[in-house]
C-alpha cells in the first residue's frame, strides 16, 4: 500500500510539473513570438495550442520510444477525447456566439481529419515510419491557415527580456521532459498494481493529466469571455496531438497498439469529433448546453470502455 500511495503522488507530481512546465514553455514562446513580430493568429491559436499540448508531446514521444505504442497512442487518443467532451462542455458553459470563421468548413475538416486517419492508419494496430510521415503532412497546411485567419485577440503582452523569454522555455521543455518520465513510470506501476491494461493507463490516466493545461486554459479564456481563443485552443490541441504527437512519434519509434486502441476507442473517437459539428452549424446557447451534457454522457462511455 506504500507502493501504491507513493506512485500515485509520483503521477500527481509529475502531472504538476507538466502543467508548470506548459505554462512556462507558453509564456516564453508568446514572449519571444511577439518580440519578432509574429500575428497576433500564430501566438493565440499556434503558441497556446503547442504549449498546452506539449505534455502530451512528451509523454507519447517517450512512450513511444520505452516501445509502449499503446501508452502513447492512448494518450493522444484519450488527450482527444478528453478536448472534444470534458473540454468542449465546459467551453460550452459559457454564452457566446459561434462567429464566422469558426463556422468555416476548413474548421469542419480539421475537427474530423485527425479521428479519420487515426482510424484508417491504426486499423492494422500499427502506426509505421511512412505513416507518421503522413500525418505531419497537413501541419504547414494548418499553420498557414490560422495565420490567414488571424481573427484572435492578442494573448501576452511581452514585456520579457529576449533571455528572460528563452529561460523561461528551457524551463518548460525542463519540467515537461521531468514530469512526462515520473508520470509515466508511475501510471505504468498503478497499472500494474491494480492489473489495469495500459491502454486504461495510456487513454485514461496520463491523457487526463496531459489534458489539464487545455481545461485550465479553457475555463480561464471563457471568463476573459474570450471564447475563440477556447476554442482554437480545443481544435487546434487535437490537430497537434495527432499530427505533430503522434506523427513525429512514428516518424522516430515506429510502434504497434493494442486491438482496444486501434479499433474501439478510435472508432469512439471519430462519433465524438462527428458530434462537434452540430456546433459549428446551430447557434442556440441553449441547444449548447443540452450539447454539453451530451458530450458529457459520450465521455463516461469511453471512459468504462477502457
Amino acid at each position: 500500500m506504500d507502493h501504491l500511495f507513493l506512485n500515485i503522488v509520483g503521477i500527481l507530481f509529475g502531472f504538476t510539473i507538466m502543467i508548470v512546465g506548459a505554462e512556462r514553455l507558453i509564456k516564453g514562446a508568446a514572449d519571444l513570438a511577439l518580440k519578432f513580430n509574429l500575428s497576433k493568429a500564430f501566438v493565440g491559436s499556434i503558441l497556446v495550442g503547442f504549449g498546452t499540448s506539449a505534455p502530451e508531446l512528451f509523454t507519447s514521444f517517450y512512450s513511444a520510444y520505452l516501445g509502449e505504442g499503446t501508452l502513447s497512442a492512448g494518450n493522444v487518443i484519450g488527450s482527444n477525447v478528453f478536448n472534444a467532451t470534458l473540454v468542449m462542455a465546459t467551453c460550452l458553459m459559457f454564452t457566446f456566439t459561434i462567429s464566422k470563421v469558426e463556422r468555416h468548413f476548413v474548421n469542419w475538416i480539421f475537427i474530423l481529419l485527425p479521428s479519420i486517419l487515426l482510424v484508417v492508419f491504426l486499423r492494422d494496430l500499427s502506426l509505421s515510419r511512412f505513416e507518421g510521415i503522413l500525418l505531419l503532412l497537413p501541419l504547414p497546411v494548418f499553420f498557414y491557415i490560422l495565420l490567414k485567419q488571424g481573427n484572435l485577440e492578442e494573448v501576452v503582452e511581452s514585456k520579457s527580456s529576449l533571455a528572460m523569454s528563452l529561460f523561461w522555455i528551457a524551463v518548460g521543455i525542463v519540467g515537461l521532459y521531468l514530469g512526462s518520465n515520473i508520470s509515466i513510470s508511475s501510471s505504468l506501476k498503478v497499472a500494474d498494481h491494480f492489473n489495469l491494461s495500459k491502454g486504461f493507463a495510456g487513454a485514461i490516466i496520463l491523457a487526463t493529466g496531459t489534458s489539464l493545461p487545455e481545461l485550465v486554459t479553457t475555463i480561464i479564456a471563457g471568463i476573459k469571455k474570450e471564447i475563440s481563443l477556447a476554442l482554437a485552443n480545443i481544435i487546434g490541441s487535437n490537430v497537434l496531438n495527432t499530427f505533430a504527437v503522434l506523427g513525429g512519434a512514428a516518424l522516430f519509434y515506429p510502434f504497434s497498439v493494442t486491438e482496444v486502441m486501434g479499433h474501439q476507442n478510435t472508432f469512439i473517437y471519430l462519433i465524438i469529433t462527428i458530434m462537434l459539428i452540430p456546433l459549428l452549424i446551430i447557434k442556440s446557447n441553449l441547444f449548447h448546453k443540452f450539447w454539453a451534457a451530451i458530450l458529457l454522457l459520450m465521455y463516461f462511455v469511453f471512459l468504462t470502455s477502457n
